[in-house]
């Protein structure tokens, strides 16, 4: 595990996960669903990007914790790879 090869004084804490890799942010997950074109093509799984942008609103907090996880985790749906 890559946390083994960090470097730190005698001694100290653990490092936690958590402090490699932050919470996304906020503004963050705004930016990323306000980027969304209304009316483009929808990908592979059929859901319009104005259906997307509004479980976004309507589960912010879900979403922030679900993508930090994946982030965390190092692990992302292969529906979640392709290509835009």
């Amino acid at each position: 595990m890559f946390l083994s090869v960090i470097p730190r004084l005698i001694g100290a804490p653990p490092v936690l996960e958590e402090h490699l890799i932050p919470e996304v942010g906020v503004e963050e997950l705004r930016w990323a669903y306000r980027r969304m074109r209304i009316g483009a093509a929808h990908g592979p799984d059929g859901i319009p990007n104005t259906a997307l942008q509004a479980a976004v609103e309507a589960c912010f907090d879900s979403f922030r914790r679900v993508f930090t996880a994946c982030l965390r985790e190092g692990c992302f749906p292969a529906r979640c790879k392709g290509s835009s």
